[in-house]
């Protein structure tokens, strides 16, 4: 495990800001892994990002291969489905009309909203967190520790 670190650490170090490393320290101050701490990093550092529940599972499938055998599964179909109708109620609101500090707390909602469900077996607050993260900064929101440590949450799981 200790070269993949070497080899991972390698490749990511030059591709992200102290701030992504702080985030993603202060999010995995249980699991301890540097490897984990590596893929939180490149995550956030990444200009991709879909609003999808699929995101939420390959952010999960990411962050988790090669440590949990279920990575990037959802705890059960039922959950997929009510995670679409989530999503899909979400994309309708009309952020155009809402004011950006409306728009914070509206993600949050939504944010919230996803905790609530616990789509996976392990590891959904933290996926959670960095999917709100994503979804801040593709609002043109700047991801900061300011920011993060305003909106985090406890860890449930």
């Amino acid at each position: 495990m200790k070269s993949e670190y070497i080899i991972e650490e390698n490749i990511i170090n030059p591709l992200y800001e102290s701030t992504y490393r702080d985030i993603a320290l202060d999010l995995t101050k249980e699991l301890d892994n540097p490897i984990i701490i590596n893929r939180i990093a490149l995550i956030l550092s990444s200009q991709s990002f879909g609003f999808t529940p699929i995101t939420l599972k390959s952010i999960h499938k990411e962050l988790f291969k090669d440590i949990y055998d279920f990575a990037g599964n959802y705890r059960s179909n039922i959950i997929e489905k009510t995670l679409f109708e989530l999503f899909n109620k979400e994309k309708n609101i009309d952020y155009s009309q809402i004011e950006k500090e409306n728009i914070l707390n509206h993600i949050i909602n939504f944010h919230y909203e996803l905790l609530k469900l616990n789509p996976f077996t392990q590891g959904n607050t933290i996926i959670i967190n960095i999917f709100l993260l994503k979804y801040l900064q593709y609002y043109g929101f700047e991801v900061t520790k300011e920011l993060y440590n305003k909106y985090k949450l406890n860890k449930q799981d």
